[in-house]
């Protein structure tokens, strides 16, 4: 892999035009900013270097740089980041959040130390420094792409930014960073790199599913364009190709590099797919209501690797245009089942902060509702719980039942979330905290046919996202992908995972919604043009004028995002509805997440 200088690239970034409009927005002069840029870009490449001198630590800021956080078209978009104060504080919280999770160390601890070398104030340091921190991760994440790196290079790419970094490492910095003084880590911190560099690197996991954009992931490009193929692709969709094998790039290492216990559970026991976020590819017109059971069982369930998630887009290229994308949808497709007319018995309930448990629940006979309301009230009392308890016939009996005490118990935490779906729990709130050991008490007392996870709200985007990839590659690959209501189903695999109250579209969408906007500019350029609203959700947490508010703002925001990105105006309309149409219970974190949501209907030409 080519060395790169990093620190230089990222000052270039911040052009003069940046630091203006950076100026006007936190009111510090572009003097100072481009000071404050000169002296973060080193420090916090040299936190980098810290933390690769171990193969954990070069593995963990590998992943981390590849993730769908990092934004690969973060020198492009700086400009455009920058004018409002909303991208502002995205770009900071994200060079935050990742430089936390690459290093171990609060990015406040660093921007300390830039705001002492540049003289300016901690919280100006502190603003510039996170989005430094991300435009240094988005730098970082196109090199390695373009350059096809692996994780066992980074430490040399790293080791080579001593020279344009040493000067700005300080005594202070250099104890931030576990080392004596500004000398120490002169002199060792190359000896270290070049010591884990020398040794030798397990080899890179390959996908083997055989998908063609496998192979484009999986091998350098001259040899990916000579496989011989069974279909050729029109050429006015390799544009598309080549972003999809990127993305997939990223999404694949992150996963590979980022184990999770669910990971560890999956690969104990037979492959299961996973559903990315619930996703209806119907109109927006009213429907009848769903009933009880298929709203809880729309819920995504744990994020799995990649290898299961395949199954995804499977799915969604074979649904019907009103289909809802699930979870029990998904496992269909690959699991037995007792009888295709058997659904699963759900149950999901919330603890207010004083105690009370409030439930809802399918089963499938009065029996099992009345020992659920007898046990409620035997360890409750009347009138000190609520639930919602719904009798639907070709019910698979509630196995749950028989793990009441187990329930019940959790069922005391206050704010703790749960949501039972056949064999599968997931925990929200309070019930996923490590310290009280929930999931792994109810794993052990419900046994290992059970998968037991807390709900993570950043792997099911990163799997909605690796699903939505897959099946537009394929969409793409059929040579015609210009058909509204199948692509449809496709663009709701992604997730627009919004930032709490925030109208800005978050940089783990952009890198979907610039291939939704490719798309549809090739097909418009092609006289096949696709007209579609854009239909946001939100979740019923709050006053219902203001999220219907929120809503219509994310949806202008989606179709702005689109038409900057290529995809022409005129075919794209965009409504918000607030808290209607809910597609799962708002009791529980999972099914908040799925209820706030981006849907793309195809509409009458």
């Amino acid at each position: 892999m080519k060395s790169i200088n990093l620190a230089q690239s990222i000052s270039l970034a911040f052009t003069e035009a940046v630091r203006q409009q950076l100026s006007r927005q936190i009111g510090l002069s572009p003097e100072l900013i481009e000071r404050v840029v000169a002296h973060a870009a080193p420090v916090l490449i040299a936190a980098l270097m810290a933390g690769a001198t171990t193969p954990e630590g070069a593995a963990t800021e590998f992943s981390t740089l590849r993730s769908a956080e990092s934004n690969a078209r973060i020198a492009e978009e700086l400009a455009h980041i920058v004018t409002t104060v909303a991208g502002i504080k995205d770009l900071e919280a994200s060079g935050d959040s990742l430089i936390a999770r690459a290093t171990g160390r609060r990015i406040a601890v660093l921007s300390d130390q830039i705001a002492g070398q540049a003289g300016v104030p901690p919280q100006a340091s502190h603003v510039l420094s996170g989005m430094v921190g991300a435009v240094l991760f988005g730098m970082l994440k196109h090199h390695v792409l373009i350059e096809q790196g692996e994780v066992e290079q980074l430490p040399a790419l790293l080791d080579a930014q001593l020279p344009a970094i040493a000067g700005y490492v300080t005594d202070g910095v250099a104890r931030s960073l576990g080392f004596d003084h500004a000398a120490n880590f002169n002199d060792s911190i190359s000896a270290r790199l070049d010591a884990l560099t020398s040794r030798a690197a397990p080899q890179a996991p390959t996908l083997t599913n055989g998908a063609a954009v496998d192979a484009m992931v999986a091998t350098p490009p001259a040899v990916a364009a000579s496989t011989p193929r069974r279909q050729s692709s029109p050429k006015w969709v390799w544009p598309l190709f080549a972003t999809l094998a990127l993305v997939l790039a990223a999404v694949f290492a992150y996963v590979q590099l980022h184990p999770t216990q669910a990971d560890a559970a999956a690969a104990a026991s037979s492959e299961r797919p996973v559903a990315a976020r619930t996703r209806a590819a119907s109109g927006v017109a009213p429907e009848p209501a769903a009933s009880p059971s298929a709203a809880l069982s729309a819920v995504a369930a744990p994020a799995l690797p990649v290898s299961s998630v395949s199954s995804v887009s499977a799915a969604a290229a074979s649904a019907t245009p009103a289909a809802v994308v699930s979870s029990d949808a998904v496992a269909a497709a690959s699991s037995p089942v007792v009888s295709a007319a058997t659904t699963n018995s759900q149950l999901a309930f919330r603890v207010d902060r004083t105690g009370v448990p409030q439930l809802m629940a399918v089963v499938g006979s009065d029996a099992e509702k009345q020992q659920l309301v007898d046990a409620l009230t035997r360890k409750f009392g009347a009138g000190r719980f609520t639930s919602d308890v719904t009798v639907e016939a070709r019910t698979a009996p509630a196995e749950w039942l028989g793990h009441m005490d187990d329930l019940l118990l959790l069922m005391t935490l206050p704010r703790a979330e749960a949501r039972i779906d056949g064999r599968r729990m997931e925990l929200g709130g309070a019930a996923t905290s490590e310290a009280l050991g929930w999931r792994e008490r109810l794993q052990r007392e419900f046994g290992s046919s059970w998968d037991i996870a807390a709900f993570n709200a950043d792997r099911t985007v990163l799997a909605a996202t690796d699903a939505f990839l897959r099946a537009m590659t394929r969409l793409t690959d059929a040579g015609s992908p210009c058909t509204a209501t199948e692509v449809a189903k496709v663009l709701n695999l992604q997730v627009v995972n919004f930032a709490k109250s925030s109208g800005h579209v978050p940089s783990s969408a952009r890198e979907n919604l610039s291939v939704t906007a490719q798309l549809m500019k090739a097909c418009a350029n092609r006289a096949q043009p696709m007209r579609f609203d854009i239909a946001v959700f939100s979740d019923n947490v709050g006053e219902p004028r203001a999220n219907l508010q929120l809503s219509q703002k994310r949806a202008d925001a989606v179709r702005a995002f689109l038409v900057d990105a290529g995809a022409p105006a005129n075919l794209l309309d965009a409504k918000g509805y607030g808290a209607a149409r809910p597609v799962t219970t708002n009791l529980v974190a999972s099914g908040r997440f799925a209820n706030r949501r981006v849907e793309f209907v195809p509409a009458a030409s």
